[in-house]
């Protein structure tokens, strides 16, 4: 963990957090071991609200995740996945990004001090279900709990796929006394063992082989899809569509049976990108945070690139799919990149090398240059970091 900062940018980064200043520029650096030294920095007021970081894109993420951990071992950051695959690929995302987005908006809800969440630019976008909608399907269970009569069913309305063996995330067994539950809560499947209806032990235990791997003390159960069945939803989705399917050529009897399943209340290939025809203001993640956050913006050229890339190719690829069943408008599955809203008391603070806006401003935003002098100190830092791990 970096010991100290250059005292300039300490000083700066102390006062900026402790007078709530609303945002703050970083000028001279967007590199992300600096930003890691910033987040694990112990002297500096910056644990006092969860972290959010917004990068370009899912390498972005994976390079700072990387960076923090170097920096700190111990760092644990939260990185929230987009879609695996293009909305209008006439393919479906795996099960497993679902259940990330899910794991990353419960995070959020339950987000703590010093927290820190990583968000790639169309993941960020990306629309999902609303708070509420998963915040009131949690649930948590313990030893001596009783278990539902109806707990299957419960299950099965969360977006859960009931099977002989639980190896996915999103799945459950039940086979007497024993069950079996993989929520995307966990790292890794979850045994409860009954006596009756109560619960008499949990334990985790290892997808791939089924091998135990010890006690514990709780089982959290969220939803599995973002994309959650009512009655009011069904219909809400059967009428949107039908309206999406007007004027295309489509194949009608293949269009129908995907119809005939959601009406059913039955999961079909991609309803993922559908998911605001089934809410009437679906949310960000954003929406899903609790108290106002760090928000940190690594590298805003990038960002910007990011979205307006996402926009041209998404309506490319609109443009050349009309003969697809699903394929809904592209502002139904993702917003703006202006649109993000945060949580009041929220503060921002840009890394860029080189100064967004002119030398004029209206104090909104404060300025810290960093100099070649301070990224040497930190780059010497990260230099003995380095040498430390590897005589470790």
């Amino acid at each position: 963990m970096f010991e100290h900062l250059p005292w300039k940018v300490e000083n700066s980064l102390d006062r900026f957090f402790r007078n709530r200043e609303p945002a703050l520029e970083i000028v001279g650096t967007d590199s992300p071991t600096f930003l890691a030294g910033l987040l694990t920095q112990p002297k500096v007021a910056l644990d006092e609200k969860p972290h959010l970081v917004i990068v370009a894109d899912q390498a972005a993420a994976e390079r700072l995740k990387t960076s923090l951990r170097f920096v700190n071992p111990a760092a644990d950051p939260y990185i929230l996945p987009g879609f695996d695959v293009g909305v209008y690929s006439n393919l479906h995302p795996n099960r497993r990004v679902t259940a990330g987005r899910l794991r990353w908006l419960w995070q959020a809800q339950n987000a703590k001090h010093g927290d820190i969440f990583i968000a790639p630019v169309e993941a960020l976008i990306q629309r999902t279900l609303p708070y509420q909608a998963l915040s009131t399907r949690t649930r948590v269970f313990r030893k001596t709990d009783a278990l539902p009569g109806d707990f299957a069913a419960q299950l099965e309305s969360l977006g859960y796929a009931n099977v002989p063996l639980v190896e996915d995330v999103g799945t459950f067994s039940i086979r007497g006394g024993i069950v079996d539950v993989y929520s995307p809560a966990h790292d890794h499947p979850v045994r409860l063992e009954l006596f009756g209806d109560i619960i008499d032990s949990l334990r985790s235990f290892d997808a791939e082989n089924q091998r135990g791997l010890g006690d514990t003390d709780h089982l959290c159960v969220i939803p599995a899809h973002e994309v959650l069945f009512t009655d009011e939803s069904r219909q809400r989705a059967a009428t949107r569509f039908r309206a999406n399917l007007e004027g295309r050529d489509v194949d009608r009897e293949e269009a129908q049976a995907l119809l005939h399943h959601m009406v059913q209340g039955q999961y079909i290939h991609g309803i993922e990108f559908l998911l605001s025809y089934f809410y009437p203001t679906p949310a960000l993640p954003t929406e899903h945070f609790n108290s106002g956050l760090n928000v940190w913006r690594l590298d805003p050229f990038e960002l910007e690139r990011a979205y307006d890339q996402l926009l041209s190719g998404s309506k490319k690829d609109f443009e050349s799919s009309d003969s697809q069943i699903v394929r809904p408008e592209m502002n139904e599955v993702y917003s703006s990149l202006d649109a993000l809203q945060f949580p009041g008391e929220s503060q921002t603070i840009t890394l860029t090398k080189v100064r967004i806006g002119d030398d004029s401003t209206d104090g909104t935003v404060a300025i810290l240059p960093v100099s070649t002098s301070d990224l040497k100190e930190i780059a010497a830092t990260a230099k003995q970091l380095a040498a430390q791990a590897t005589e470790l």
